[in-house]
């Protein structure tokens, strides 16, 4: 087992009540909170199918489920633990391959799978390979350059392709769709936008 810090331990130790872990990359986030998985699992009798543990990526919620599996396998083999215990332990095993440890993307496409109806939305969706989204944006932002073009400020357009763009229409969309990009990183891009205008 790694040695924690005492910030690590109270995270990890810290029970009945909503904790907040803010730190940096690489400084043993996963490492804490597959640990407080187990204490939770160990302490408070909970199967690993009440919780919900999401992550950004793929590799991070296998690495997850994997750290997990890894510190209940250590607890049973190590002893230390009753025999109720133990039995609780290789059930939760059992139990994680069907967990909820999953990214936030899959946990969001499980909720709007299982409530299509209640949503009014068809329920053979799928979701848009970036390929496909990257496609799209490209032809919206050459759509709408056709349309400025043609706009009623066309000289006021024509210095934003220059200044933005250097005059070639490509770079131009580039900078477009990275920029439409930037603005929808922020919950509500619209507003954000108002404010730098006002500024």
């Amino acid at each position: 087992m790694p040695e924690f810090t005492p910030d690590q331990k109270k995270a990890i130790e810290t029970l009945g009540s909503d904790i907040i872990v803010t730190a940096a990359a690489g400084s043993g986030k996963t490492a804490v909170l597959s640990e407080r998985v187990l204490n939770i699992i160990l302490n408070e009798n909970a199967d690993i199918s009440d919780f919900l543990v999401v992550t950004f990526t793929n590799a991070a919620a296998a690495e997850m489920k994997s750290r997990i599996a890894a510190k209940i396998s250590d607890a049973i083999d190590n002893g230390g633990i009753s025999a109720s215990q133990a039995r609780h332990l290789n059930r939760q095993l059992a139990l994680i391959p069907r967990s909820s440890i999953t990214t936030i993307h899959s946990f969001c496409l499980d909720i709007i799978r299982s409530n299509f109806f209640l949503l009014d939305i068809d329920p053979r969706f799928r979701i848009l390979e970036e390929g496909e989204a990257q496609l799209m944006k490209l032809s919206s932002a050459e759509e709408m350059l056709e349309e400025m073009y043609g706009g009623t400020a066309p000289e006021l357009f024509s210095n934003l392709c220059k200044w933005l763009g250097g005059g070639n229409d490509d770079r131009l969309v580039s900078e477009i769709i990275k920029i439409h990009g930037f603005i929808s990183s922020f919950s509500h891009p619209l507003d954000w936008l108002g404010n730098q205008d006002e500024k």
